[in-house]
């Protein structure tokens, strides 16, 4: 049953699954970071929680802010008008929020993944969120290993700016989950 609950969450991994890989994190990370009441995580929720009765522009600019590390400029909006589907990014968003309160992640499921674990992490991202998420699935994953990209941020990722040295980071955790 155990490994059942675990490919469910992970539907994207094959039962063979030889390792996972995690950036530009959205989704199950943040799931990881969201559903432990303790209170060394529940200041990301009060944060959150603080921008839900902002406007949308508002909302959205404290939303990037809270991704970035401490003097961190946020990246210069898209030139020309946004996409139809940035308004309902806020509704998304709260939705997120939503379900990391009232969702349940079965983290001895995840405990029972017993093969590589990488994680991307951008050192301009926000350290208390970011950092804190990577402490918590390094004390989940057994084989978990951390690569620090210095000069990236949740909004400037790994994948797009520096694709052969995630790439190459990428072979070796595979070659890893192999062996």
């Amino acid at each position: 049953m155990r490994s059942q609950r675990i490919w469910r969450f992970t539907p994207g991994i094959s039962r063979r699954g030889t390792s996972v890989s995690m950036w530009k994190l959205r989704g199950s990370c943040a799931w990881l970071m969201f559903t432990a009441s303790t209170a060394s995580i529940l200041w990301a929720t009060r944060d959150f929680r603080a921008l839900e009765p902002l406007p949308p522009d508002q909302f959205m600019a404290g939303f990037v802010q809270l991704q970035l590390a401490p003097g961190v400029e946020p990246p210069p909006p898209p030139q020309g008008p946004s996409p139809q589907w940035m308004a309902t990014r806020p509704a998304g968003l709260r939705a997120f929020i939503d379900a990391f309160d009232n969702g349940h992640l079965d983290i001895e499921a995840l405990r029972a993944f017993d093969r590589p674990v990488y994680f991307a992490l951008g050192s301009r991202s926000n350290p208390d969120y970011y950092g804190r998420m990577a402490d918590r699935l390094a004390a989940i994953f057994p084989d978990f290993s951390i690569e620090r990209f210095s000069e990236r941020h949740h909004f400037d990722p790994p994948h797009r700016i520096e694709p052969e040295r995630l790439a190459n980071s990428l072979l070796a955790l595979w070659q890893r989950g192999e062996s």
